[in-house]
């Protein structure tokens, strides 16, 4: 297929593998794919989307966001008011752009290691994460 743009926010899609959905395999030359304000867990078949650029999942219950970590052409996730806990695996030498806003990411050392690996980022949202509280 020749689609290059998916929009689909505030479906209350669960679920990316549910019969009757989407084929990513199909979508190869996808390059734009939103799905915030959901209620999804598991972003599995975005890992089969080869010329992805930009990754839209804000608002769901993500906590694994490898399978993005695939998209070898990925310029921009956001990910705001999710799950996540940890960015290990996160080598995206294209990543511009990287909100993680409201996560429950409280390592901040490790974050640290996986941020200074992505040669491209110039914006970064990392604010609401445990890692980003005041120390008391």
């Amino acid at each position: 297929q020749d689609v290059q743009q998916l929009i689909y926010r505030r479906r209350n899609l669960q679920n990316l593998r549910e019969d009757g959905s989407v084929d990513f395999r199909q979508l190869v030359s996808l390059r734009v794919l939103s799905l915030s304000h959901n209620v999804l867990v598991d972003l599995g078949p975005v890992a089969e989307l080869p010329n992805l650029q930009e990754l839209n999942v804000n608002h769901n219950r993500i906590c694994d966001l490898s399978p993005a970590f695939q998209c070898e052409s990925l310029e921009v996730l956001l990910a705001a008011s999710n799950c996540v806990s940890s960015l290990d695996g996160l080598e995206l030498s294209l990543l511009r752009r990287l909100s993680l806003f409201a996560n429950t990411i409280s390592d901040f050392d490790s974050l640290i290691c996986v941020l200074s690996s992505l040669p491209s980022l110039k914006s970064l949202d990392l604010g609401g994460n445990p890692c980003m509280d005041e120390p008391s």
